[in-house]
């Protein structure tokens, strides 16, 4: 696709960065695994966040990352313990009223937020596993992105019409696992934002 620009044609991947818009973050840069939340809590000074520890391995090595997440108003923490997760996992650490919150549990949401569904990996990959977007596999290793990166990347995330997710304005760049490329998905909410 082309775009007229003082009287010639630029191409519109070319037009962003030669109008100084500012292009998004390539997806790859954001490291996402397969996790299980093992343990949560109420945080003790933060009424609508709960503070969880996700196993992102198998139990052999297992490593253990602590994430506050503002999920209270939504999700019980019964029905948090055990389940599958999609961690952001090379986010840099952030303290939330005094807690640390080491990574980022991907979650839809409806347009009014008053419904939050977590993003579910499929059964059939084990913990750890890398997820990434189609069309965006890493081949570098991942560094640890500064806040800019992740909410410009975080941003761009939303569900399509069957509930799987995607990056950016390409619906078939779904949330893939290296293993079989089966998708990533909600449970109920078609075509809303994931943060």
């Amino acid at each position: 696709m082309f775009k007229f620009v003082r009287q010639k044609f630029v191409p519109l991947a070319r037009l962003s960065s030669s109008t100084g818009a500012k292009t998004n973050p390539p997806a790859s840069l954001l490291e996402l695994r397969v996790g299980r939340i093992i343990d949560v809590q109420k945080h003790e000074s933060a009424d609508k966040l709960y503070v969880s520890k996700i196993q992102l391995n198998e139990e052999q090595s297992p490593k253990i990352v602590q994430v506050c997440s503002g999920l209270v108003d939504y999700m019980s923490m019964n029905s948090l313990l055990d389940s599958r997760v999609c961690v952001a996992a090379n986010l840099k650490k952030a303290k939330l009223r005094g807690a640390v919150s080491e990574a980022m549990v991907l979650a839809a949401s409806d347009a009014n937020d008053t419904k939050v569904e977590l993003v579910v990996p499929p059964n059939s990959v084990p913990l750890g596993t890398l997820l990434y977007f189609k069309n965006h596999k890493p081949t570098d290793p991942f560094k640890t992105l500064n806040t800019k990166q992740r909410d410009r990347i975080l941003d761009n995330l939303y569900t399509n019409s069957n509930r799987e997710v995607f990056y950016g304005d390409d619906t078939s760049s779904i949330l893939i696992n290296e293993h079989n490329e089966d998708p990533c998905t909600v449970e109920t909410l078609a075509s809303s934002k994931v943060r």
